[in-house]
């Protein structure tokens, strides 16, 4: 039986629900197939989420556990910093962004300067900015600077 390609503005819209899904990352999009990622990488609002979270960061103790006096070794789980430049580049240069900060951590402070933009250019497009401040390790003192500039035109700002 042959294949029938689904209509671009079909296509389209399940993307851009699996967009609005948790845990989904729209790079996986790009990977299925030629046809999916022209129709992936020509929407900009597939591009406009940005979760920074526990999973971007491995983490080893040596001798022990974490608050026991041991050694934190942790390392990026992926470039985050590029997979941001190019998310941000997709999304263009106008859309509204979507933030959600859940943990932090002292490697995730460059994937976070990414979408706050170099002198803090893209913090006028964030609509919406969750930050939970629970269990952080680094606490606020790492994103001093960050909340001290103005979200002129976010709609929706959160803390759990």
């Amino acid at each position: 039986m042959e294949s029938v390609p689904l209509p671009y503005e079909l296509l389209n819209n399940i993307f851009k629900i699996y967009a609005s899904l948790k845990d989904t990352l729209p790079e996986t999009l790009l990977q299925v197939c030629s046809s999916w990622s022209a129709v992936a990488s020509h929407e900009p609002t597939l591009w406009t989420k940005f979760v920074i979270s526990r999973d971007m960061v491995r983490s080893t103790y040596s001798d022990g556990w974490p608050g026991d006096g041991s050694v934190e070794h942790a390392i990026l789980t992926r470039d985050w910093a590029g997979i941001f430049k190019r998310r941000l580049a997709r999304a263009g240069a106008s859309l509204p962004l979507h933030i959600s900060i859940l943990t932090l951590h002292k490697l995730l402070l460059p994937v976070i300067d990414v979408i706050s933009g170099e002198d803090y250019v893209h913090l006028s497009r964030w609509e919406t900015f969750y930050l939970h401040t629970g269990r952080m390790i680094y606490g606020w003192a790492g994103i001093r600077s960050l909340i001290s500039q103005p979200i002129s035109q976010a709609s929706h700002i959160a803390r759990e």
